[in-house]
């Protein structure tokens, strides 16, 4: 993980999420740091969500700042046919947050495993 939040590697019925996560300082702090790494099978139909932290470092509606929780209730959420999981992401996110831009930058991306 790099010193950040994990991926989540999500069920096709969005029910069981697992934290890809591997703990290891923040790249580049530590020269010749041996960096640990780990494998995982990943079964079928599972998705794995990668995302900065600007996806869930913001500021509702209701002025409570978001914390990683709030945006993986989002993931828990199915998905929206003819719409991307990026896309249906990040709609949400702009929806619970003030108009304007975010205030973080927010990067989203899944892959599905067939």
């Amino acid at each position: 993980s790099g010193g950040h939040h994990p991926g989540y590697l999500v069920s096709p019925d969005h029910q069981q999420m697992t934290p890809m996560r591997v703990r290891n300082p923040v790249m580049g702090v530590m020269p010749g740091y041996g960096y640990q790494s780990a494998a995982v099978e990943v079964p079928k139909g599972w998705s794995l969500y990668l995302f900065s932290d600007g996806a869930f470092e913001i500021t509702d509606l209701s002025a409570k700042q978001w914390k990683i929780e709030d945006f993986l209730s989002l993931l828990r959420e199915p998905a929206v046919p003819e719409m991307s999981e990026p896309t249906r992401l990040l709609k949400a996110v702009r929806a619970a947050t003030r108009p304007g831009p975010l205030e973080d930058d927010c990067s989203l991306m899944t892959v599905t495993f067939l």
